[in-house]
């Protein structure tokens, strides 16, 4: 069985903000009887840094942080 899954987070500020640090827990993980394809993560606008790493509990955490207006 095959599914395609899409997910949107949109923040919405009362004004431009200059810096945001953010960890997504959206990926999901490899398992027994669970294979990903294929899987995306856009962020917009483009973070200054992002960084990838599993967690104790097996899993794919990113964190990522914007530091100009947005």
């Amino acid at each position: 069985m095959n599914y395609r899954i899409t997910h949107r987070t949109r923040y919405i500020y009362n004004e431009p903000v200059t810096l945001c640090h953010n960890e997504a827990r959206l990926l999901p993980r490899e398992m027994d009887g669970q294979q990903c394809i294929q899987c995306r993560l856009i962020i917009d606008p483009a973070p200054a840094d992002l960084r990838e790493w599993i967690d104790y509990f097996g899993n794919r955490v990113v964190f990522f942080f914007i530091e100009h207006p947005h």
